[in-house]
């Protein structure tokens, strides 16, 4: 037994070692790629690092949706995927569309997202390497859930997943007369309460821990309530919240997914994305053919991409205080409007593209780049952890679920809202073990 321990923890220096190679050689090929062949490798740099990153963590937890694979599937759907159809060939569009752009700030933007993603995978792996004897001790209490909170679950879960049915009814009706910009333009985009989705969600996580022994249906009937989220223009919701279920899911050992499923699996949900972008714009962004809406859903997560970029080339207009931290403590999205309007884009009347906490720590220099990367690798490792000792404790579950989605949706998330909600979480995690509460009954 010690001797495979030591092994695994060997692989796990191994692989971090390995990690500081890939980091360190980077900007060197990068660089030297681009100025004696004037090609841009990064993009794939970066992709090979993703698949490397993604097999290791698949060795190790034997699951496909681990928290930390899904982190790297969005990373580089928002962030990698519109510059690696491109530079491939597989699509002929413009890499930034909205505006004018030169080679320059986009080769910058590239080697920044790639380079913040290898610096990122590394403070995971050091976290990972240097605090794994202690972090399963680390731990919320286990929950106990008496008959009748399980029955106001119930109740609520059913009431509020009916209520957002019945406003994606509404969502429908309005986009038969109209379209999403028409929409956005006259106010009338938010079709569904805010209030039933945070009961939905909410109940549906502890009706997860009350009742695990229902965790199939339980996770089937949400999804099938959040069919209300991509109909309002809540694409990514939905789709962030489906691979929670799955992970979930593949966590309990209810399902195992294996790779000749997940591949049609993700062709499907890209084509679906598609479909539903066309179905809110009132036309069609494809160009034909069978893999078309799969490129295609990737391509138009590319409005991330851009906002990286204009924060880029418009870094020494930027203020960190002014443009992310005060929009952000009164909870209103001004940075992408913001770059917006520097680039001299006009999406629609006060609307602009989506923020990215890639973008807004761009402006926060160098030291706010580091204390992110810092936060979000051992986020990261967290997520892990908790995924890995799933079954010593149902607390774990409030783990992967307080901390996943907004984890997971930094690529186009909210850099201070990420802060505050792993802040509350780490100030959770630390009264629970100080005061060495065993048993939470509800």
């Amino acid at each position: 037994m010690a001797t495979g321990i030591m092994l695994k923890y060997l692989t796990k220096r191994n692989i971090l070692i390995g990690n500081g190679v890939l980091l360190i050689l980077s900007l060197p090929i990068i660089l030297m790629s681009k100025e004696i062949a004037d090609f841009d490798v990064s993009v794939y740099y970066g992709t090979f690092y993703c698949v490397l990153l993604m097999t290791y963590l698949r060795s190790e937890t034997g699951s496909y949706f681990s928290p930390v694979s899904i982190f790297l599937c969005f990373y580089w759907m928002m962030l990698l995927g519109r510059p690696f159809l491109i530079q491939s060939g597989l699509l002929t569009n413009d890499i930034v569309e909205a505006s004018p752009y030169n080679s320059t700030g986009v080769f910058q933007a590239n080697v920044y997202l790639v380079i913040t993603l290898l610096v990122t995978g590394f403070a995971f792996l050091l976290f990972d390497f240097t605090y794994f004897p202690s972090m399963p001790e680390i731990q919320f209490p286990e929950f106990v859930v008496s008959d009748k909170v399980k029955l106001i679950l119930w109740i609520s879960f059913f009431i509020s997943g009916l209520l957002m049915l019945n406003d994606g009814k509404n969502a429908y009706y309005a986009l038969q007369d109209s379209n999403y910009i028409a929409l956005i333009q006259s106010g009338e985009i938010v079709y569904f309460n805010q209030i039933y989705y945070t009961i939905l969600k909410w109940s549906w996580f502890l009706l997860f821990i009350a009742v695990p022994e229902r965790s199939t249906l339980i996770t089937i009937l949400f999804l099938l309530f959040l069919i209300a989220l991509p109909v309002s223009g809540m694409r990514g919701y939905f789709i962030l919240y489906l691979l929670m279920g799955l992970m979930f899911l593949e966590g309990k050992k209810i399902i195992h997914l294996k790779l000749i499923i997940i591949l049609p699996f993700i062709f499907g949900l890209l084509s679906l994305v598609t479909f539903l972008l066309e179905y809110r714009l009132g036309f069609s962004v494809s160009d034909g053919g069978l893999i078309a809406p799969i490129y295609k859903a990737i391509f138009d997560q590319g409005s991330t991409y851009e906002v990286v970029y204009g924060a880029i080339e418009f870094r020494d207009k930027l203020n960190f205080i002014q443009n992310v931290i005060i929009p952000s403590v009164f909870n209103y999205p001004a940075f992408g409007n913001y770059v917006d309007k520097l680039r001299g884009v006009n999406f629609a009347e006060g609307v602009g593209f989506a923020t990215s906490a890639l973008a807004e720590i761009v402006s926060g220099g160098l030291l706010v780049w580091l204390i992110y990367i810092s936060s979000i690798g051992f986020a990261l490792n967290v997520l892990h952890k908790a995924y890995l000792n799933l079954k010593r404790s149902n607390g774990y579950y409030f783990t992967l679920f307080f901390i996943s989605p907004v984890v997971w949706g930094q690529p186009r998330g909210s850099l201070l809202q990420f802060l505050l909600k792993f802040l509350i979480f780490l100030i959770l995690i630390f009264v629970f073990h100080k005061i060495r509460v065993k048993k939470i009954k509800l």
